[in-house]
């Protein structure tokens, strides 16, 4: 069995603090940027090619959008 540990895309949160507005977000619920759907898509053709029988994420919109991408 193997198990995959996948962090979300970057989200609004990891930009901002890159450009150094840091808040803690913790449960916040913000969303991806384009650049974290960007490769959320690119992870999204990586799984393509395996059998995944399953997957937990949580509820917050950035993963979700990382699992939709």
């Amino acid at each position: 069995m193997k198990i995959y540990l996948v962090r979300h895309g970057e989200s609004q949160s990891n930009y901002d603090k890159k450009q150094g507005n840091n808040y803690f977000c913790g449960q916040l619920d913000v969303p991806l940027t384009e650049k974290g759907t960007r490769d959320a898509q690119f992870l999204q053709s990586y799984f393509d090619k395996h059998h995944v029988q399953q997957i937990y994420l949580s509820d917050l919109q950035r993963t979700r959008q990382t699992y939709n991408a």
